[in-house]
This record gives structure tokens, C-alpha cells and sequence, in this order.
């Protein structure tokens, strides 16, 4: 979907279902974004307060949504944090490729290990913010390559992650 300038921005194993010929589909684009070179055509805010999603939300994405419920829960001026309009838009809050890379990188943790990122904790969000990354499977099934790449997507800076093309 990034080569044809569409951003997911909320990718989890959930949104990817499997055809009849074996190949992954993505489904559940109600968070999709469209962007071109920079530029920003459509922006729906992003959606990460179930917390399954949490699992799956790049640290910049997550840090946003705090920021948000700390606006709309805390004091302060009441015209600022009653409407989103009135919020400044930054980079960090907008779904990115970067971003869907790296959930993209914890659906391949997912599918190799059979198990959820962060399957031990109940809310995730304090050890992703950290950038402590889950444990690499024992399985034989996740090979060296496979897990530098998963590690890549988590990396903390969105600009390091990698791309969607060399994904495949």
C-alpha cells in the first residue's frame, strides 16, 4: 500500500486475512491515510485506545494518543482540549510508513513465534515506550535474518526503519 501513497495505521494480524491462494491481504483501512511525497492529503487521527492495538502501535504513535488523553482528561484551557481541530497536528502524531513498518515487524514477530509482542504484560504501552523489545522466539522456525529485520522495524527512530519493499 506505500507505493500506491496510502498509509495503513492500524496493522495488526487482525487486519490481515489470507486468500485462497495463500496470499496475505490487508483489510480494515477505516485509519488509512493518503500521503504524497510529504505531503499530507487525508489524516484520520489514529485509533490506539483498545488496548490489543497498543501491542502493535509504533512508541511515536502511542506517545501521541498519551498526549491526547492527557489534553482532553487534564485542566487547561477548555477550547484546546475539547476539540482535536483545535490541536496542532505534528509529524509524530500521523501514521506513517514508518510507523506501519513497525507493526508491521509485530505481526512477523506474531507469525513466527505464535504468540502476541508483549504477551506477558496486560498493557504493553510502558515497555514499548522504553524500547525494550520483546525476546526472540525459540522456535527453529525464526532464522537470523528474520529476526535482525523484525528488530530493524522496532528500531526507535522512524527514519532507520526499514521500507516496505524490503519486505518482500
Amino acid at each position: 500500500v506505500h507505493s500506491e501513497s496510502v498509509v495503513h495505521g492500524d496493522l495488526t494480524s487482525l487486519n490481515v486475512l489470507i486468500d485462497d491462494k495463500g496470499r496475505a491481504c490487508l483489510t480494515d483501512f477505516g485509519l488509512s491515510s493518503m500521503v504524497k511525497m510529504g505531503e499530507k492529503f487525508d489524516y484520520l487521527r489514529p485509533c490506539a485506545k483498545m488496548p490489543g492495538a497498543f501491542r502493535y502501535s509504533a512508541p511515536e504513535l502511542i506517545t501521541s494518543q498519551i498526549k491526547d488523553n492527557e489534553d482532553e482528561d487534564g485542566g487547561g484551557d477548555e477550547d484546546a482540549t475539547n476539540s482535536l481541530n483545535h490541536r496542532e497536528v505534528k509529524e509524530r502524531d500521523i501514521p506513517s510508513p514508518s510507523s506501519d513498518m513497525y507493526s508491521y515487524g509485530c505481526i512477523m514477530f506474531e507469525v513466527l513465534s505464535g504468540g502476541v509482542p508483549w504477551e506477558d504484560y496486560a498493557i504493553p504501552v510502558v515497555v514499548i515506550l522504553t524500547g525494550k523489545t520483546p525476546e526472540r522466539p525459540q522456535s527453529r522456525d525464526v532464522h537470523d535474518e528474520d529476526w535482525i529485520f523484525i528488530l530493524q522495524c522496532w528500531l526507535s527512530l522512524p527514519p532507520l526503519r526499514p521500507v516496505a519493499s524490503q519486505a518482500l
